[in-house]
Parts: C-alpha cells; structure tokens; sequence
C-alpha cells in the first residue's frame, strides 16, 4: 500500500501546472524546514487533570438500541488484537513527509503555535472532543493539507474535523459523533475554505475527493469518554474481549420464528484492496459461517425449543413484565456496549478506522468489512507518546483514512460487468419473482391488496417493530405491547383494560410493523415511515403501506406522546375526520421507547411549496375550505390545536386535506382562543404567515385548558411506570401553557 499511496501522490503533484502562490515570504531552507516539522510531530497533548467535581460516567446513550438492529451481514463477529498499528501509521506519515517541506513561507510551529498551548478543557466527553478539536485536530489537519496539497506556501486547514452537536442534550458520559469530512457543495463538489487551496489542488486529487463526497462524505469515526477511571477501564477491557473467540453481538431478545435472511438485506461495502497496514492472520478468521452462527444464536434458539414439537410458529416476547419506566433509563457502559456502539457508528459512517479517546488514554481500531473483524491497536498515554509522537500518529491516521476513502469511492464507482447466467429470465428484470403468475397457488400471500390488515392488527396486543432501511434489517424484531385500544376500528377491550404479557404468542395473535425511513424529528419524538403486516390463522399475509410511526424515548415527550393521543380519543368520539386515524400506543417491553402508530396523511404544505425560495404554500379554494371545516370540527370537540402552521397542514396523494401533530393541543380551551386560532388559519390561507413568536394571548377560563394529568399518563404510572407514585413533577411541555416560540419548532 505504501508504494501505492507514494505513486498516487506522486501523480497528482507531477499533474499539476497551477503556479505557485506568491505570499512575499522567503522560501525556508528545506533542512530548517524539515527540522521545524519534525519537531512539531512529536507534539502531545497536555494532561488533563480531574476536578473536584466528577464527570458524568459513561452510559447507553438513547440511540445505543439502534445498534441492535443492523443487517446481519453488518455485525461485528469478533475482536483481534494488532499491536502493529501505532508503528504502520507512523511509517506512513514518515514517508510523507517529503510532501511537507515543499515552498513554505512559514515555520510550522509558529503558524500551529497557538493550537499547541494547553488550555482548559472540560472533561465530559463533549468537551474533551471540543479541545481534541482545537489542538490536534487544527495541527494535524494543516500538516495533512500541506501534504495533499505541496504547492500551497501555507499551512492552511482543508483537511477538517467536526462532530454533530445535539443542542439541550444531557451529557451520557460518550459522544460518538467526531470524523473527518472535506466541504463540499449540494452537488458534491468540493468547496474548500481557501480558495487558493481549490486551485493548486491537483485535478485527480480533486476528481477522487469530489468522489469521495458523493459515496460516503463523513470519513472516521472518534468516540470520546468522560475523563474517569471507569473509562479507562472500559478501554482496557477490550484486551478481554480479544482474547474471546467471538464477539457476543447484543439484539433484540425477541425470539421471532420467521428468517429474515431470504428478504432484501443490505450490500456490504468492500474493503479497500489495499493499506497502509497489515492485518494479524488467525486461523479461522475467515470462517464467516461460523461466527455468522454464533451471533444469532442467542435470539435464535429460544424459538428453537419453543417451536420444537409443534405445528404452529410461536413468538417469545422480549420480557414476561413490564419494565419499571417506559422512558429512557441511563445503563452503565461496558466494554462490549462501548465497542458495539463504535462498530455501528463506523458502519453509520461506512467508515473504516475508529479511535477511541477518554483524555488521556486512546485506542485505534481498523474495522475489516469483510471478515466483520474489529482490529484494535494497544492502549496508550496520549500525553507520553514518542517515536511517534501523537501528533505524527494522528497525521498517518489522517492520511490512512484520507486513502482509503478514496481508494474504496474509486472501487464503488468503477463499472462493473453484469453477471451472466444461463437461466433464462423474464424480459423484465425489474419484475419482482413474486409478482408473476404462479399455476400452484391460487393467490399471492404477499400480495398488498386492499384489506382490513389494521382492522384486525387492533385486536393484537403484541407489536413486532422491525427496522428495514439504510444500513439497519433487523435480524430480530423488538417487542411492543398495547398500552390504549385503537380509535379507528372497533375493539373488544373494556376501558381500562390492561393487556397481560403471554409466555408466547402465534403469528396471527400479533402484527408486526416495519420501519422504512426517518421522515423528521420534532418535539415529541422521531417520525417513521412505516408499513403494517400481518399474518392470518389461515396463513394469510396482508399489507398496509401507509403507516407513521412516532417514536419518544424522554419522559416529558412520553408523556406528551400520551396527551397527543388523549387529544385524538376525545376527537374519535365525537367523530372529527381530516385528523390523523391512530391505531393505538405501544411500549417497548425492553424499556425506553414508547411508540404511537398512525396512518400518513401525505406531505405538509411547507414541503409541498413549488418554490421553495419562497414561502407562499399551494392552497385550491376547496382544500381551504376543507382546512377551515376541518379546525371547526376540532373546536366543536372542546380541542384547540395551538400550532397551526404548515408544517402541520397536510395534503395526501388524492388531494385531501388534514390537520397533524396535536402533541400541544389544549382541551377545554376558551371560545376566544378558538377564535383567534381561526384567525390564524385564515391569515395563513392568504399567504399571511402567523409570528409564533408572539405568545397566545390570556383570556379568561385558560386555567380550564390544562390538565395537570392526563387519562393515559395515569393509567401509565399506575400500571405501565409512566409516571409513577409520588410524582408530582409538572411537565412543563404539556401540563404548562407553552409560549408560542415552543409551538413553533421546526422538525428536521
């Protein structure tokens, strides 16, 4: 790879005839120069000390249950040790150093000097991340500039790093949002911060880092803990599991009879053929079977044994209670959740590195595709690095990743020549096998037609949720369970009925519900598209396509979740249509997550703009009429919607109009905010758009608007942990009248 990567190089400097910017500096003798560079290579980190008050310690964060539920063919199978890596990466960035003591103007350590001074760093993880960010990521992302790109006299930064920051999110001890990207355009073109940068860049490199931006635009992975022993702790124990011979991959403990392993799965990206490292052989790695074998059977052979013996398929539920709370509860960290958790990022990313940072200690990774093999490096001092130093050890983990990014866009973009076969074909290759006559069976299971799929999924108590989009298949569903009776179909339940969890249930006694894409997130929650299936006593499978599934994971938009379907129960009984039909609420036997499944009502009037520079919204005379019949209706069942707006104003695929998103409704509310929220919608109907930034108005009565517990969040905390004893807390996103800044939040 080393030669590889030189003569790549190589080509992109000799291709290039771009002169030389003129900055008035003189040139730096190349022995100065190189002396200079090499002092700054051996740069580390300043140690970080502990405060009297303690960081958070490391625990699952919310998404860390996503992690369960990637394609098979993308788990990680097991850990080897690769006590090679620290030196590979270190000879690579010595080979390119040449590359560095082009025309400069500028010794290193004064242009880097200010990101190599200790400052003060917080030491929860966010923190650590934002000094990694302004220290080694500054220097070693110039070095690594002035290396693609010999010709700049500068030591200017193109090469960047950044995370995703979440705004008003409590700190879970770990942040896994840290990678390398290079700015680019909509259009996938590159757009570096320095003009002159884009100019003297050579052409080829210039094709590869656009290819780059258009296959897998965020390269690496970094996972930072909070600055405590526990952490370290954490890094360490990937010693134990190295010596294991396989990695125990955790899922969903659904023990679910269907294979899912015939149904569309994912296509793995392939490795790069060639790197800058060389991976540990062991006999059996590549033995992809076996550990393929060994990860499922956990979730497999409760199935086994229940199944054995009779005629019927069963499904096990992932718990025989009720978890103690439905909302999010903080787990302690461990060395395999630690690593899951970086694998499945990685394979977020498609990235092929992963380091692993608590302050002072770190550890690199190498991800290995095709075997589902994680490499790791031996735990360091980042403060007492030497031969190399860190910042040397982090310029060749930025080159390693840079190359391999390119190396793998270059292999997925190259065509590809069509498999031959000598069985004939239809000559429709799109045409599903499904889809074509089949003399031995009089219908098709699979078949979607018209039926009344939900009609009977509202007698089920048991909800099967797979995720089936991106990178996520899931090899085992995870359990729901009824909370509150459908409003859309007729039930046989009672009011107050309270499901009890069987010890395990036949297909047609559930109905499972399938998760194909994120549409947004809001408030409340995050929003699915979803579909709906269900399987028949008669063996009979029907489909309904058009589902939204809403997902909250907190506390406070649980319970807001819990109003949101008050407010639809109260407008179901008096019969209000044009409002989302909902098929009940459901919670995660394993804990965390409360869903609320619901038909799609189309796409709001904001998306629906026909330019979308503007924010004039299409409105016909006939669905404006039907929008003011519709919040008529509403008020006429004692609700007030409280943020009308477009994001909320829906229209389907046959032109029908309807209004979404009551999580913020009002009950009881006063005739004269009525009025002045139908004011609003006509305003809005006009083109004039509403200020949400001005507050409603008080009127007399307001007190009459709020409940300060809501029927469903009291059933929860008597029966489900919703909301338990001797919680008096007032939610403030639902029990408080919010302002109309809240009511006005955008979901992205």
């Amino acid at each position: 790879m080393q030669n590889i990567l030189s003569s790549m190089l190589s080509s992109w400097s000799s291709s290039s005839s771009s002169s030389i910017e003129d900055d008035g500096l003189e040139d730096i003798p190349t022995a100065e120069l190189r002396k200079d560079v090499e002092g700054v290579l051996e740069w580390n980190p300043a140690r970080l000390r502990r405060w009297k008050t303690a960081p958070p310690l490391p625990v699952q964060p919310r998404h860390w249950r996503y992690t369960k539920h990637l394609d098979s063919k993308l788990l990680l199978r097991s850990v080897v040790p690769m006590d090679s890596l620290v030196n590979d990466l270190s000879k690579l960035a010595q080979e390119n150093l040449d590359a560095m003591l082009g025309p400069c103007g500028l010794y290193p350590s004064r242009a880097l000097g200010y990101h190599m001074k200790a400052t003060a760093i917080d030491l929860e993880p966010e923190g650590i991340a934002d000094g990694y960010e302004r220290s080694s990521a500054e220097i070693c992302g110039r070095i690594v500039t002035k290396v693609l790109i010999p010709k700049t006299r500068d030591w200017g930064l193109s090469v960047q790093w950044g995370r995703r920051v979440e705004l008003h999110k409590a700190s879970a001890g770990i942040d896994d949002g840290g990678h390398l990207f290079f700015l680019g355009n909509p259009d996938s073109g590159l757009e570096l911060y320095r003009r002159a940068h884009l100019e003297l860049m050579d052409p080829g490199l210039r094709t590869d880092l656009e290819r780059v931006l258009a296959y897998a635009p965020k390269i690496g992975t970094w996972v930072f803990l909070s600055l405590t022993r526990k952490s370290k702790k954490l890094l360490l124990g990937m010693d134990q599991l190295a010596a294991r011979g396989s990695f125990d991959y955790e899922l969903c403990r659904t023990a679910y009879p269907n294979s899912t392993s015939s149904l569309k799965s994912v296509t793995v990206p392939p490795d790069a053929t060639s790197t800058p490292w060389t991976l540990p052989s062991f006999p059996g790695r590549n033995n992809s079977d076996s550990g393929h074998t060994r990860t499922l059977r956990a979730t497999t052979i409760a199935a086994s044994k229940a199944t054995k013996g009779r005629a019927e398929k069963v499904v096990i539920p992932s718990a025989r209670r009720r978890p103690e709370t439905t909302a999010y509860a903080p787990v302690p960290l461990t060395s395999e959740s630690l690593v899951q958790l970086a694998w499945a990022k990685a394979v977020e990313n498609d990235a092929t590195m992963i380091v692993f940072n608590c302050g002072n200690h770190e550890r690199l990774a190498v991800r290995h595709r095709g075997t589902q093999t994680l490499y790791i490096s031996e735990l360091y001092d980042t403060t007492k690095c030497a031969e190399p130093g860190y910042a040397k050890l982090h310029v060749g983990l930025y080159l390693a990743q840079v190359f391999d990014a390119i190396a793998r866009a270059k292999a997925a973009s190259a065509p590809t020549e069509p498999r031959r076969s000598s069985r004939k074909r239809p000559h429709n290759d799109n045409v599903a096998a499904s889809s074509l006559p089949n003399k031995r069976s009089k219908r098709d299971p699979e078949k979607s037609v018209e039926c009344p799929m939900m009609e009977l999924a509202s007698q089920c108590d048991m909800m099967l949720l797979h995720l089936q989009y991106d990178n996520y298949h899931s090899p085992s569903p995870a359990s729901f369970l009824r909370t509150t009776p459908c409003l859309v179909h007729k039930t046989h339940r009672k009011p107050g009925y309270s499901p009890q969890i069987k010890r395990s249930y036949r297909l047609h006694e559930c109905f499972e519900v399938i998760l194909t894409g994120q549409l947004g997130r809001g408030g409340t929650g995050t929003v699915y598209g979803a579909k709906g299936r269900l399987t028949t006593k008669d063996g009979e499978t029907r489909i309904q396509e058009d589902l939204i599934v809403k997902m909250a994971f907190e506390k406070h938009p649980q319970r807001r979740m819990r109003h949101e379907y008050d407010v639809y129960q109260q407008l179901a009984e008096h019969g209000v249509t044009g409002v989302p039909q909902v098929y009940g609420l459901f919670e995660d036997l394993e804990g965390g997550a409360l869903a609320l499944v619901m038909n799609h009502c189309g796409q709001d009037l904001w998306e629906l703009r026909p330019d979308k520079d503007t924010s004039q919204t299409p409105v016909t005379p006939a669905q404006r009429d039907r929008f003011t019949e519709i919040l008529q209706n509403v008020h006429r069942a004692g609700v007030r919607h409280h943020d009308i707006r477009a994001a909320n104003l829906m229209i389907n695929a046959a032109g029908e109009a309807c209004i979404a998103d009551f999580d913020r409704a009002r009950l009881n509310s006063t005739e004269a905010k009525k009025e002045w929220e139908m004011d609003i919608l006509r305003e809005f109907m006009e083109g004039i758009h509403h200020n949400f930034l001005i507050p409603s108005p008080s009127m007399p009565g307001d007190e009459q608007e709020i409940r300060d517990e809501t029927p469903v969040s009291a059933h929860a905390g008597s029966g489900s942990g919703g909301r338990g004893e001797g919680d008096s807390e007032v939610d403030s996103e639902v029990d408080s009248d919010e302002s109309g800044e809240d009511a006005g939040e955008d979901s992205d």
